[in-house]
């Protein structure tokens, strides 16, 4: 259970390092000041000029992962099929109940509440952004030398401290 553990949470892992390493390879730039004066605007004053300009970095690199995502979505033909996400709402669902010692929990009960978290416009963004994700980071990293390091769990532990 510990190693099934760990292996996703290297899996996690891997995906925000591969992230950040397309981030920094496509060195793109991109309007700071019309950014951040278009995000003060469409949230309509809810966080202050500070506030945008404290988060701002965090934004851009979420920005650029969502231009670099979509370009190689398109040339790769990468689709999310209804299927592969409700399969990941499913998975969702099941870790949620086992979060809370729900486990065993019938199949019509789990689709359920699957379906009613796809229900969410959010939610069902933001499962479909995960799986695209999971697709192209899978594609991806065949086309890149990977180096496997192995390291103790407490510096596995540092690796999400500053991230």
């Amino acid at each position: 259970q510990i190693s099934a553990e760990l292996n996703k949470e290297s899996a996690i892992r891997f995906e925000i390092d591969f992230r950040e390493f397309m981030i920094q390879k496509a060195k793109m730039e991109l309007p700071g000041d019309f950014l951040k004066r278009w995000v003060y605007n469409i949230n309509e004053g809810k966080y202050t000029m500070e506030q945008i300009e404290k988060d701002f970095p965090q934004f851009l690199d979420m920005m650029r992962w969502d231009l670099i995502r979509a370009h190689y979505a398109k040339e790769l033909e990468i689709n999310v099929t209804e299927e592969e996400v409700m399969a990941e709402a499913l998975d969702i669902t099941r870790q949620q109940f086992a979060q809370y010692g729900m486990v065993g929990m019938g199949d019509d009960m789990l689709t359920d509440y699957a379906k009613q978290m796809l229900a969410n416009k959010e939610e069902n963004r933001r499962i479909n952004d995960k799986v695209l994700d999971s697709k192209l980071i899978s594609l991806l990293s065949q086309k890149v030398a990977i180096k496997d390091t192995a390291i103790s769990i407490e510096d596995f532990g540092k690796l999400f401290e500053n991230k």
